[in-house]
């Protein structure tokens, strides 16, 4: 039985020479968006979240019609019901971690909001950094505020623009560990066959702007093995 697609979309995008032009839909817990760079994934998460405006286009998370251009339907970013983390942790400079976390949860009641804070910091085992400002946090740190920010007002889809780069093993892996223990769908930019290799999720396979395939990762990517060898023995 498939399972009923978490997000559907139709995007026709141009800027310049580039062009994005795709359609799909996501029905795994987990997909990679997989491609060399300049393929165009950092557009389409950003049109996905509502940074970029496509020429053209329909989203549909869930129940909720996101964008649909024909009808001049474009939801705010802030009413998508996506969290979104990027390569570099996007905090603010001037809050500590625990007021970055609670960021999005000003429509919250307090009591909520601060047992949902807490519940997070618990979560990424960042109960001694609440008080720390993004200078005073390593790399690392960083970007678990910012995925426990992300996390925070429960969102219906988790996108990740290559988050884990600048992360060790251990950090990376202790970080998607916690990230598959929450029924939250996410979608993963990389282009890194290794990284979509080691997830085995299903992959989205974007070539100039187009998507060229989709399914399990082992099926999708069994041409880019030489690749993924490389990449292992670099």
């Amino acid at each position: 039985m498939n399972n009923p697609a978490t997000l559907e979309a139709t995007i026709e995008f141009r800027r310049g020479s580039f062009s994005l032009n795709t359609h799909f839909a996501l029905t795994a817990r987990w997909t990679v968006l997989y491609g060399a760079s300049g393929a165009g994934k950092t557009t389409l998460l950003r049109i996905l979240a509502g940074l970029t405006q496509p020429a053209t286009g329909s989203i549909r998370l869930g129940e909720s019609q996101l964008l649909e251009t024909s009808h001049s339907i474009s939801l705010p970013p802030g009413r998508r019901r996506m969290g979104f983390v990027l390569q570099q942790a996007a905090l603010f400079p001037h809050l500590t971690a625990r007021k970055n976390i609670a960021f999005g949860l000003h429509q919250w009641t307090r009591p909520a909001r601060e047992a949902r804070t807490e519940e997070l910091l618990h979560m990424f085992e960042m109960d001694t950094l609440v008080a720390r400002k993004p200078r005073q946090l390593s790399g690392g740190e960083r970007q678990r505020v910012a995925l426990a920010q992300a996390l925070a007002p429960r969102p219906e889809l988790l996108l990740l623009d290559e988050p884990f780069n600048a992360l060790d093993a251990a950090t990376r892996a202790f970080v998607i560990e916690k990230l598959r223990a929450i029924d939250v769908p996410v979608l993963y930019v990389s282009h890194s066959v290794a990284d979509a290799w080691e997830i085995n999720a299903d992959v989205l396979l974007l070539e100039a702007g187009r998507i060229a395939a989709q399914g399990p990762t082992r099926t999708i990517l069994a041409a880019q093995r030489g690749q993924l060898l490389a990449q292992l023995q670099s």
